[in-house]
């Protein structure tokens, strides 16, 4: 078995997906689950015939994946996948400026969602990572003023200001950039990193050369958050 860091499929003779799971170490994980003796773990090793590894380098693509791959299969083991309590998603309204939140299965009408995450500690470290790259939007009325995230740099550009802005040319502007925002967050949900950050780069050094070095420094410590995110498991 893979001995790094990845997500596994415990799958039965038939193919079907009992469980997905995720680990710095994979081996070390799924020998845990061969040793137990919970009642859980042994009727799902008794149907269990084969075992999937995908190998992965960050802790944010590890908890993309495991919750794209319990969306997709449902694991009957997997316990956020059939809790009695609706599984938690991240949620993006589609709205002319979107607003990002946490919501259970029955609220996604409308809306692009990502998951389900086995908790909200999960789904609250996931998106506290994502607003110092790119600052969101999250309360459902818009006030006339700025919101409480705005005033931490966390809302930016905040909804509430562009829609009270009277410039109609400086409006347009502020929408567009909050809309890139939430491009970014969707591109990161989606598991696309890597374009993120060649395109930070890109955007960066074209801010440098037009001597826009206030929006270079910018670009820069989004860059430096975003690394902080996507940085390697360190080999077990």
């Amino acid at each position: 078995l893979h001995q790094g860091s990845g997500v596994y499929l415990f799958k039965d003779s038939t193919d079907v997906v009992l469980y997905v799971g995720k680990s710095i170490a994979v081996q070390e994980r799924i020998k845990s689950h061969l040793a137990s003796n919970g009642e859980k773990s042994i009727s799902m090793i008794s149907q269990s015939k084969k075992i999937e590894v995908i190998p992965v380098e960050t802790e944010l693509e590890a908890l993309l994946l495991e919750a794209s791959l319990i969306k997709k299969y449902l694991p009957r083991y997997n316990s956020s996948a059939k809790d009695d309590k609706s599984p938690l998603y991240i949620c993006i309204t589609k709205d002319l400026l979107p607003i990002v939140k946490v919501s259970r299965k029955d609220e996604l009408l409308n809306s692009l969602s990502f998951g389900p995450f086995p908790s909200s500690r999960i789904v609250k470290n996931v998106l506290r990572q994502l607003r110092k790259i790119f600052p969101y939007h999250s309360i459902q009325k818009l006030e006339k003023k700025a919101c409480l995230y705005s005033h931490l740099g966390l809302c930016d550009p905040c909804p509430c200001l562009i829609i009270q802005n009277s410039n109609l040319s400086e409006k347009n502007k502020l929408i567009v950039k909050y809309k890139n925002n939430i491009k970014g967050i969707v591109r990161l949900l989606s598991g696309n990193s890597k374009l993120v950050k060649k395109e930070l780069l890109k955007e960066m050094e074209i801010a440098s050369k037009k001597q826009d070095f206030e929006h270079a420094a910018k670009l820069r410590d989004q860059i430096s958050n975003l690394e902080y995110i996507i940085i390697p498991f360190k080999k077990p």
